[in-house]
């Protein structure tokens, strides 16, 4: 496809190789919504076939966004949940 002209060289899905796309799509991302770069990694690449190295580094990042948007305590969930977080008990 890249031969005949229907893919530009510099098209994402002119990458085959499942590791590079994933580290293109990884470093394309970084500014972006975290959940966009897991969202494309798992619905475009093989990720069975990524090498140990970049796999490390994507599952590194999925883990830091998780916690992101994972609430901390019960009382957290709560103050997500009504769009302020509850005083600390210890505050």
């Amino acid at each position: 496809m890249l031969k005949a002209g229907w893919i530009a060289p510099g098209n994402p899905f002119a990458e085959r190789d499942p590791s590079a796309l994933l580290e293109r799509i990884m470093t394309e991302t970084v500014d972006q919504d975290p959940l966009l770069c897991p969202g494309f990694a798992v619905r475009l690449i093989d990720i069975d076939k990524v090498d140990a190295r970049r796999l490390s580094i994507f599952r590194e990042r999925v883990e830091v966004m998780e916690e992101r948007v994972r609430p901390r305590t019960p009382s957290d969930a709560v103050g997500d949940l009504s769009g302020r977080r509850p005083p600390d008990l210890l505050d």
